[in-house]
Formats: C-alpha cells, structure tokens, sequence
C-alpha cells in the first residue's frame, strides 16, 4: 500500500497540479526559512531549500520543491512589498 502523499508547501498552485493529476494529498507547509547562503547559486539553493523542507515535515511520502527565478547572473529573492515585485516584474518583462 502507497502511504499518502504529503506536500510541504503552501503553494495552491502546486496542490492544484497534483489534483489536475488525480493526486490526493495533505498540505503541511513548511516552515523552513528561505534564505540564501552567501555565494550560494540558483540550483543548489533550491535543491537545499527542497530537501530542507522535504525533511521539515512528517510523513512516508513527502513531496518538496522550491522556485528560484533567476535573470542574468541575479536571483530575484521573494520581493519585499509591492513596489519591489513592481521593479522585479519590469526587470523579467520580455525575457524567457
């Protein structure tokens, strides 16, 4: 028997993506911070904060991912107010 899958995340947009899949799951958001180490580059940050809060919750079967947005050698952390995601959004605009 599969245990049920847990998500730590609070991201609706990922909860939804598993029920557009048929996958049930229990949200238990993390709470590990997300902050960057010095020098630290985009995928190992990531896949640091991933397996963090992947070993953060309780569960059998934990599911875990992190988004880092990158432009040009720069990761764009979490925008600190509105006027912030402002010049983060203007930065992205036209880019891939």
């Amino acid at each position: 028997m599969i245990p049920p899958l847990v998500l730590a995340s609070a991201s609706p947009r990922r909860k939804q993506l598993l029920e557009m899949l048929g996958i049930a799951c229990t949200v238990v958001p993390s709470q590990v911070p997300e902050v960057r180490i010095a020098g630290e580059k985009a995928i190992p940050y990531a896949e640091r904060l991933a397996q963090s809060k992947a070993l953060s919750v309780e569960g059998d079967l934990v599911l875990a991912a992190d988004t880092v947005v990158v432009s040009g050698r720069s990761i764009l952390e979490k925008p600190a107010d509105e006027a912030d995601a402002f010049h983060m959004l203007s930065r992205l605009r036209g880019h891939s």
